[in-house]
């Protein structure tokens, strides 16, 4: 008899054990990489620019294009239950590239845009 009280306590405090302990979510492996982020980074960064550079309404169109992965990224780091995991495992290089990548569209965006202006201030007119 005390024997099978035993057992069944020590079921019952693995279960309990076993339920209450939270696990570790290893999510490294399912999100994008530092390096894969940097070069959709680089990636958008040249598109973005060369858009705004030639100009019109096509660069408009293709902006918000553009800031998907950016915000694909952000996603991630903001997630409630998977942000903390990537903070721990990932640590500040992974944040703040996340949070560069829309900072860096909109430079590069706005660098082409006044490279375009410059360049067509400095055309020589004929008289």
């Amino acid at each position: 008899m005390k024997r099978r009280r035993l057992v069944a306590s020590l079921y019952v405090a693995t279960f309990v054990v076993g339920v209450a302990t939270p696990a570790s979510a290893e999510v490294s492996d399912k999100i994008v990489s530092v390096p894969t982020m940097c070069s959709w980074i680089l990636a958008t960064s040249i598109a973005g620019f060369l858009v705004w550079r030639w100009g019109g309404l096509v660069a408009f169109l293709v902006t918000p294009f553009l800031f998907f992965p950016g915000l694909a990224f952000l996603s991630e780091v903001y997630d409630p239950y998977v942000g903390p995991a990537i903070w721990r495992e990932q640590g500040l290089a992974y944040l703040l590239t996340a949070h560069g990548a829309p900072i860096l569209v909109t430079l590069s965006a706005f660098l082409g845009r006044r490279s375009r202006s410059r360049a067509k201030s400095s055309i020589p007119r004929e008289p």
